[in-house]
């Protein structure tokens, strides 16, 4: 395209992004010369996106461009990126980086941010099912085939510990293992006869 301009001025924000044809001319006619060049103005962008802060490595795969705040059209980079998705499994727990790219250069923009990828949990245990009474404190922890180190609620439970003395009839128990926002949790009856 071509600018029209007056003095000796070209004003990229006045002419707006795109390829413009400059022409420079001198002397008086019959005898003026002119030259022309062009000027690529390239748009200014922003690379502005909002990162989830922490993810669980079975929440599976993120859309990253949906995180855009800033200049769509730009490139994603980083553990367990590919194209525009961001997959937790593939990138493995921790702290992963993740840049993101827009523009041409002399003006790009980048924006590089941290995602905590957690390790899933599993809750699973299994119940003991019906017991007596007078069995006994039973230690809940020998009966987790999932995850260890969460924590154990419910009537009867103190610490990780059940106690049937004096209950009767199914009593629920719950497991919780993880952390926010990977937390999962099963609950089982535990059915306590006199």
């Amino acid at each position: 395209m071509l600018f029209r301009s007056s003095g000796n001025t070209f004003s990229p924000s006045t002419a707006g992004a795109g390829t413009w044809t400059i022409t420079y001319s001198v002397g008086p006619s019959p005898c003026t010369a002119t030259q022309q060049h062009t000027i690529t103005v390239e748009p200014n962008v922003s690379a502005t996106w909002n990162a989830p802060a922490t993810i669980c490595q079975s929440a599976g795969v993120v859309n990253l461009n949906s995180l855009i705040t800033g200049t769509t059209g730009g490139t994603f980079s980083g553990a367990g990126v590919s194209g525009n998705n961001f997959d937790p499994v593939a990138a493995g727990v921790g702290t992963q980086s993740i840049t993101y790219t827009v523009g041409n250069s002399p003006c790009q923009a980048t924006s590089t941010q941290s995602v905590v990828v957690v390790a899933d949990v599993d809750p699973a245990w299994n119940s003991p099912g019906a017991i007596c009474e007078s069995l006994g404190s039973i230690n809940l922890n020998t009966l987790i085939t999932g995850t260890t180190g969460g924590t154990w609620s419910g009537t009867g439970v103190s610490g990780n510990t059940f106690n049937p003395t004096g209950l009767s009839g199914a009593i629920a128990v719950t497991y919780t293992v993880g952390t926010s926002p990977c937390t999962e949790l099963s609950t089982q009856n535990i059915t306590v006869t006199s």
